[in-house]
């Protein structure tokens, strides 16, 4: 896993995230195994799980829904505040239910651009949130002191 934490300047906003990997492409002849992967290249990867079957025609939809294509968006600009230029981004795709298919997928130039789209208006929102509510995300720096409420009291002191 690689940690990111950066200010997007763009919205003033600061920003973290965590991608499962980065690959950099070697000299390896990927090509003979049917990938096309050019030396020096640098792969994001994002493992993610599922409990529906990994079919091709329902992917982009679960991918948009579920804002996967935004999250790598959001890692990939995460990558380049710390000087790392992602080219191509894939999801590794395991099934939680047996067997417990494991897919590879890439999203797409455009899937990725559009994943941007989504993140700049998310960004945007959260901007717009922030201006309306300052100091709302931060929490008073004592300590979060935590009664047992009465239910629970109550049923852990009954003798029977």
């Amino acid at each position: 896993e690689h940690a990111l934490l950066w200010h997007d300047a763009d919205h003033g906003v600061d920003c973290s995230g965590k991608l499962d990997g980065l690959l950099t492409v070697d000299g390896f002849d990927w090509a003979k195994h049917g990938l096309d992967l050019e030396a020096g290249s640098v792969i994001g990867i994002d493992l993610k799980t599922t409990g529906k079957p990994i079919a091709p025609d329902g992917y982009a939809r679960r991918c948009i829904d579920s804002g996967w294509h935004m999250q790598a968006a959001h890692y990939i600009a995460g990558a380049k505040a710390a000087g790392v230029k992602i080219d191509r981004w894939i999801n590794v795709v395991v099934e939680t239910s047996k067997p417990h298919g494991v897919r590879v997928v890439e999203l797409s130039a455009r899937m990725l651009e559009l994943g941007e789209i989504h993140r700049g208006k998310a960004l945007q929102a959260w901007r717009a949130w922030l201006d309306r509510k300052p100091g709302a995300t931060v929490y008073s720096p004592e300590p979060l002191v935590v009664e047992p409420p009465s239910w629970a009291v109550w049923h852990a002191e009954r003798s029977d």
